[in-house]
Parts: C-alpha cells; structure tokens; sequence
C-alpha cells in the first residue's frame, strides 16, 4: 500500500460523502449503532491518530483523539476528512519503509499502516453513504491491495469491493457464508 493508494481511496470517500452532505447525519450509519455524524468523526479521528503513530514512531497507543467541533455542518466534517487523509499520506511518504508504529492490532510498517486508513476510510464511508442509499465506487486496485494487505486469507475471485464489504460483514456474495466476525491482520512487512 502506498500514500497514493490512500490519496485515491480518501478521494472516493469524499465524493461519495459529498453526494449525501445534504442529508440528516444525526441518522445511524448502515450496519452501526453510531450516527453518520459520530462515523465520520471516528474515520477522521483513526486519519489523524495513524499520522501521529506513524509520524512518532509509537511503540505504544497514543493518547491522541480528533474531536471535529460542535456545529460542524457535513461539508465542513467531509473536509476533515480530506485533510486528515491527506496529512497521514504526507507522513507516510516521508516515512521509510523500515519504520514501524504501534496499532491496536499489532506493530507495523508504514504499507500496513495505510492499508488500515485505506480500510476505514472506505468502509466507514459506505457505512454512511449506504444509509442514504449511496453507492460508494472506490478504485479496484486500491481494493484489491488492501484486501492482500489486511485480509490475505480472503480467497474470494470477483469485485474486489464486493468481496472487501463481505469479508467485513458488509454486504453478502453468491455462495459464500455471510461474515459475522472479522479483523486485521496487518504484521509488519519483510
């Protein structure tokens, strides 16, 4: 995964978000018990605490949290958003690849980093744009790749965004078991 990957998966989040700003936010985001307020909050939120770990080098969790100011309309939060992406992209491309920062679901290397903005990026966005029935259309490749990144045990042929919403409880594929539990598996890279 690399910054430019983040770059096209943030880029599709924001259009995606863009086409529901007018809607009520203060609604339950698809799937979740968070309101698409509090979702969009959240992704902006891991953005900046993945830039900080990253940019730091944590070895451990740091206590960084992004609270977008009350009042805030939809427009406003979808451009914390793209700043928020793009401030983890700027970090990771001054990061080399032998660093390594701390996530919750292990340490890691900038590639398993990003691939983790990809993921939340992407799917906490459809959460939101599927509560308005908003279909999200991020890039294939940036799909594909995450998916090798975070999820190599997913085998699944096809759409690699239809397999992404699967594999994460999302969506559903033909003769495949719905997904019930899932996380990441992002070890360092070699």
């Amino acid at each position: 995964m690399t910054p430019e990957d983040l770059r096209a998966a943030v880029a599709a989040c924001v259009t995606g978000l863009s086409a529901v700003a007018d809607q009520d936010w203060s609604r339950p985001a698809a799937g979740l018990e968070w309101t698409c307020s509090h979702t969009a909050e959240h992704l902006a939120d891991d953005l900046l605490y993945y830039a900080t770990s990253l940019a730091a080098r944590a070895t451990e969790q740091l206590k960084v949290w992004g609270k977008i100011e009350e009042g805030a309309t939809n427009a406003q939060v979808i451009e914390v958003i793209r700043a928020t992406g793009e401030l983890f992209a700027t970090v990771a491309d001054a990061a080399p690849p032998s660093a390594r920062a701390f996530h919750p679901a292990g340490l890691t290397d900038p590639a398993g980093y990003l691939a983790t903005g990809v993921g939340e990026a992407l799917l906490h966005s459809h959460d939101i744009c599927a509560t308005f029935g908003v279909q999200l259309d991020p890039p294939a490749d940036v799909c594909r790749a995450m998916l090798a990144r975070l999820m190599p045990h997913v085998t699944q042929g096809g759409d690699p965004w239809r397999v992404l919403l699967w594999a994460t409880g999302r969506g559903d594929l033909p003769g495949q078991t719905r997904v019930t539990e899932w996380r990441w598996r992002i070890p360092a890279g070699d």
